[in-house]
């Protein structure tokens, strides 16, 4: 029974990890302005190598290695955190620059034509 639990455990950490994978191109995207692509795992800290690892180390639990599985989680966490502020930083040069385009344009003086 406790075989059964831990594969179907493995399993939604696989889908998490792919999640975090298809985070990772959208943000990478909506920085570069481009259309996702793969190539761009090669950007976090630790890569994504296979459906199930990250960093060199598998993200499926197994009892008997619970120091891979910690380590696989915090090369996850890593990477989710640098996601994180990358989002933020994204979004603060957004703000910038509708600032400044604000400004810009509060400026504009018809007389100067």
């Amino acid at each position: 029974m406790q075989g059964a639990s831990e594969d179907r455990f493995g399993t939604a950490l696989e889908f998490l990890l792919d999640c975090l994978h298809s985070l990772m191109l959208d943000v990478r995207a909506k920085m570069s302005g481009q259309a996702p692509s793969d190539r761009s795992s090669q950007q976090l800290p630790y890569g994504i190598d296979a459906p199930d690892k990250i960093g060199g180390q598998s993200v499926r639990y197994r009892s008997g290695d619970s120091q891979a599985w910690t380590l696989a989680m915090k090369y996850f966490l890593t990477n989710l955190q640098w996601l994180v502020y990358m989002s933020q930083l994204r979004d603060i040069a957004d703000q910038q620059k509708n600032a400044n385009m604000e400004a810009s344009s509060s400026n504009f003086n018809i007389s100067n034509l």
